[in-house]
């Protein structure tokens, strides 16, 4: 039970970095009236990151869920069972900068709160239907500090290009938009002989198995015809899970995800304060709050 409590509030920390890493990421490309393919205009957007400092994002997420989960009851139940919503707003910035607030809403059950950092290595987070109104400490850890043997940099090492599948350049209304099928059964067999899944026969076998079980996954990436930075991406993924997974997954059937992504406030200066008086987070306070057994 700890571990599915874990996952959803966590939910809101790993969108958060995803929208840090595009706002902090990588120096302004050379002008071009017309991308001549897919990759220059993500190769120019790569570059175009390079030198921004900050930018706010707006995630949403939408999950719906088909069969029953086991083991699971209270609110933590009804966000489990779905559909559930979850969006993350704020800024992010260098250094490790990010303020942002999130919402998990599913039916007859809501969960907000506000997660940030000033520093990029003690994170800060806010649930007041689950906590109470104080802010709990967490340290946030350095896994770029070593490459040599970790997973960040087993995950850098990845070709990204070997993924895709289809992709095509759309521009119009002073943006240019890649849009490409997600090739995830490669992408998953990638991940796991990189290590950075632990690299074990059975964890590539297990790995290649969902991969055949998702269905659709789409997505697209709009960048500024002037600036190349992002200004929103989109992408679907439908997974059904094979007959004999079920039960591994807990009677999961099958799910459907959307996400969208807006990007706004590029390099605007934004400033974060850590609030005095924060306690270390402590996972019973959340399995308290939930309200959760088992």
């Amino acid at each position: 039970m700890t571990t599915r409590v874990k996952h959803l509030v966590g939910a809101a920390a790993v969108l958060i970095a995803v929208a840090t890493a595009a706002a902090c990421g990588g120096s302004n490309a050379a002008n071009t009236s017309a991308p001549p393919s897919a990759a220059a205009v993500v190769r120019e957007g790569n570059a175009a990151l390079k030198s921004a400092t900050a930018a706010g994002f707006d995630v949403k997420l939408q999950i719906v869920f088909s069969g029953r989960l086991a083991g699971v009851s209270g609110a933590a139940g009804a966000l489990a069972q779905g559909p559930v919503t979850i969006e993350v707003r704020g800024n992010a910035g260098s250094g490790g900068r990010f303020d942002a607030r999130f919402a998990l809403n599913a039916t007859g059950s809501s969960i907000s709160g506000r997660l940030l950092s000033a520093n990029g290595r003690t994170g800060y987070l806010q649930i007041p239907a689950l906590m109470g109104p104080g802010w709990h400490s967490f340290a946030i850890p350095s896994t770029g500090r070593s490459a040599g043997g970790s997973a960040a940099g087993s995950i850098s090492s990845l070709n990204p290009a070997s993924w895709l599948t289809g992709a095509k350049v759309t521009s119009a209304a002073g943006l240019d938009t890649v849009s490409a099928a997600l090739d995830v059964p490669r992408l998953l067999a990638a991940a796991a002989s990189s290590g950075a899944a632990g690299s074990s026969a059975s964890v590539e076998q297990a790995m290649s198995a969902y991969g055949r079980a998702v269905k659709v996954a789409r997505g697209s990436i709009s960048y500024s015809s002037s600036t190349h930075l992002p200004q929103q991406a989109s992408g679907r993924i439908s997974i059904v899970v094979p007959p004999k997974l079920i039960a591994g997954a807990g009677g999961l059937k099958g799910l459907d995800l959307s996400l969208s992504v807006t990007f706004t406030n590029w390099n605007q200066s934004f400033t974060v304060t850590a609030p005095s008086g924060a306690t270390p987070l402590s996972t019973s306070g959340l399995l308290s709050g939930l309200g959760a057994t088992g």
